[in-house]
């Protein structure tokens, strides 16, 4: 539906036990009350998330998806991923959003231990849920950051383990003489320069108009 690339990524399983306990270790670090899982999402150092041993073997992953989509060597581009476990049983579940803001363009899953029952869907424009196929040990999915999702409950009798992260652009060269440049004005608003504009174009509200007359003063090309 909404699948851009798919690959199959099989961890050293140490590893995985080690993320797994470390996550369910600490209610008071990782737990989301609510929704009832657990996410390293919440510590904003990513050195310090359990799933940083897994750094080097997403990095290859997300050069290969790079690749795929010839952006590897046309880009400046960052990535980031998080873990979460949906305990047997609990009930467990993610409730519908997106990955979408500033420079983040695609992201990417991958179900590390899935349930038997598929759980991660996208949302359907005319309502209701459209699961993904595969939802295998090992596969690794990547789709636009806008896309709706979301997982339900995990009512069965094991772990649900996943990665989840972002791929962020900040800069993309659309040919030799032709580079596309992501501005963060503010919180509420962003502008893309291109070279070959005479005057920039203004973003969509809402937008602290103050900020972007001053950015388009100093740097945009008049």
């Amino acid at each position: 539906m909404l699948t851009l690339w798919t690959d199959k990524l099989i961890l050293d399983q140490e590893k995985i036990e080690k993320v797994k306990t470390d996550l369910l270790s600490d209610e008071g670090r990782w737990l989301h009350y609510q929704q009832n899982y657990y996410s390293s999402y919440w510590e904003d150092n990513i050195q310090e998330r359990p799933e940083i041993i897994f750094l080097e073997e997403y990095r290859e992953q997300i050069y290969k998806f790079m690749k795929h989509v010839n952006l590897f060597d046309r880009c400046d581009f960052s990535f980031d991923h998080w873990a979460q476990v949906y305990p047997a049983g609990k009930g467990g579940y993610h409730k519908e959003h997106t990955h979408f803001s500033y420079q983040c363009l695609f992201s990417w899953v991958h179900f590390i231990e899935p349930t038997d029952r598929p759980c991660f869907y996208f949302s359907k424009f005319e309502g209701g849920k459209k699961f993904v196929e595969n939802q295998e040990p090992g596969t690794f999915m990547v789709f636009p950051s806008w896309a709706l999702h979301g997982a339900v409950e995990n009512h069965s009798d094991t772990d649900r383990l996943i990665t989840a992260g972002n791929i962020m652009i900040p800069r993309i060269n659309s040919n030799n003489n032709d580079i596309h440049t992501f501005h963060i004005v503010s919180l509420d608003s962003s502008l893309i320069e291109h070279p070959g504009w005479r005057k920039p174009q203004k973003p969509d509200l809402p937008i602290d108009q103050e900020k972007v007359d001053e950015f388009l003063s100093k740097a945009m090309i008049q």
